[in-house]
């Protein structure tokens, strides 16, 4: 009798061994595939997010390196026009983006008062110095100079949108965006105008050349703030997302002129056609002999890319590592029930063996046995798999949404603490990061796919093989009494 023909014999005649052999087959298969699926679901979504958030590379000048004087540094190129249009000119590279920031006073514009207001009705106007340092920076603004103000990180994100007029080009000069909240508090529309300033009020007379400096900005643009942030009484009115201001960057450059200051950009961001090429069109840029690359830092623009996809990462660990032990340990079941079935068969061993059946012919029947079987329970693992993976979908969307829900909130005690004991700074950067609503929706039904499929089915029928093989060694090899 063939060993085709020995195990189907004994599948049948052994029926509860048979079903629970196939039962922990299909279990294992199932894990398996389950584990499979979630984790390539969950590195399929964070491709997606980062061909959104991370289509860009930026690059900045390495003051560590030049030092203050750069004009004295050999070779040395301030990242300006030039350099930006340089490093620009390259095929891959879709779009530019200079981008500087600064700070600008206003007696026209008033933004969302909070703490700096609270501090000026505070201070004695008797304390002139005091006074009047308290006094600019309730009236100051964070500035964002941009080539393309559609291009900045709260527009790619969805965190700002533009509700009227039109966003900044590098051919607008002294023009301006500012919130919907900002300009119904000022009665403002698109065309109207201020006048902003700069003064070293704010910066402790450091920078005493900017001082005086001022243009009318145009309003081109009002956009409303999508996400939503955390503001206590201790917030500073220029953390405040709807008081942030976008301008040109013509703007910023103007100013550095007027100061008789470097006129350089901190950062430009290089955004690519085809996100999948990033790395490469970084390192063929990197490779160019007409860009001073030792003066410059370059890297992929992943700061947003990081704060979405921290979740997932971390999912993506989860699932992997909680796969890894349920394999582990069903493996481990399934080889003790391999090992128990076959030690108890070692009297039918020894019948084959007396009758001229070699060891080889004895070893393959064992081993066919485990392999139907184990194509069988692939069967029900391969259907019940991804019905059972989307159901899962939804709790780990939660999850994920769970661990991406809004920053915490403190308490007015804990924030004092904070300010006297040196931390409120990291605890003020968590609590008022914008944050969207929105969770992320995982597609669940890329997973499963033929080669995954057939790799699976592959390395469960390695492992019963192995394994009936390692407990057969004994078996076969016993002496004949």
């Amino acid at each position: 009798m063939t060993p085709q023909k020995r195990a189907l014999l004994y599948i049948c005649r052994k029926k509860k061994f048979s079903i629970l052999l196939f039962l922990l087959l299909a279990l294992l298969f199932s894990a398996c595939l389950m584990g499979i699926i979630m984790v390539r679901a969950l590195e399929d979504t964070q491709a997606t997010l980062r061909r959104t958030f991370a289509g860009s590379f930026y690059v900045s000048t390495s003051w560590g390196i030049v030092g203050t004087q750069p004009e004295t540094v050999s070779g040395f190129e301030f990242l300006d026009d030039e350099m930006e249009a340089q490093i620009g000119d390259f095929e891959g590279i879709a779009a530019v983006n200079a981008t500087s920031y600064d700070y600008f006073c206003s007696d026209e514009l008033q933004t969302i008062p909070n703490l700096f207001a609270s501090i000026l009705a505070d201070t004695n106007p008797a304390d002139k110095e005091n006074y009047d340092k308290a006094l600019a920076f309730s009236k100051m603004s964070s500035y964002s100079f941009n080539s393309y103000s559609e291009l900045a990180t709260e527009f790619r994100t969805g965190q700002f949108i533009l509700t009227e007029g039109r966003h900044i080009t590098p051919d607008d000069v002294h023009v301006v965006l500012i919130s919907d909240e900002v300009a119904e508090k000022n009665d403002l529309a698109v065309g109207d105008s201020f006048y902003a300033y700069q003064t070293s009020a704010t910066s402790g007379g450091n920078f005493s050349n900017y001082d005086g400096i001022g243009f009318d900005l145009e309003i081109i643009g009002i956009y409303h703030v999508e996400a939503s942030q955390k503001i206590t009484k201790y917030t500073n009115e220029t953390d405040i997302a709807a008081n942030k201001i976008f301008a040109d960057i013509r703007t910023k450059v103007e100013t550095q002129q007027l100061a008789n200051d470097y006129v350089y950009y901190p950062f430009v961001y290089f955004f690519v056609d085809d996100p999948a090429h990033i790395d490469e069109i970084m390192a063929a840029e990197q490779e160019r002999d007409d860009i001073p690359w030792e003066y410059y830092l370059i890297g992929v623009d992943e700061s947003e890319y990081s704060i979405v996809a921290e979740p997932l990462r971390s999912m993506h660990t989860t699932i992997l590592v909680i796969t890894c032990i349920v394999a582990v340990v069903l493996l481990i079941l399934l080889y003790l029930v391999l090992r128990m079935s076959l030690q108890s068969r070692k009297q039918e061993a020894k019948i084959y063996r007396c009758l001229g059946y070699s060891k080889r012919n004895i070893w393959g029947q064992f081993a066919i046995e485990g392999v139907l079987l184990a194509l069988l329970a692939f069967i029900p693992a391969v259907v019940l798999a991804p019905p059972c993976t989307a159901a899962m979908g939804t709790a780990v969307e939660n999850i994920v949404a769970a661990q991406s829900e809004e920053p915490p909130e403190y308490s007015e005690a804990e924030l004092s603490e904070a300010m006297h004991d040196g931390t409120y700074q990291e605890m003020a950067d968590e609590m008022q990061k914008l944050y969207m609503d929105e969770p992320i929706e995982i597609d669940m039904d890329t997973g499963l796919t033929l080669p995954v499929v057939l790799g699976s089915m592959a390395a469960g029928l390695a492992a019963v093989v192995l394994f009936v093989s390692i407990q057969s060694r004994e078996l076969l090899n016993a002496r004949l009494r």
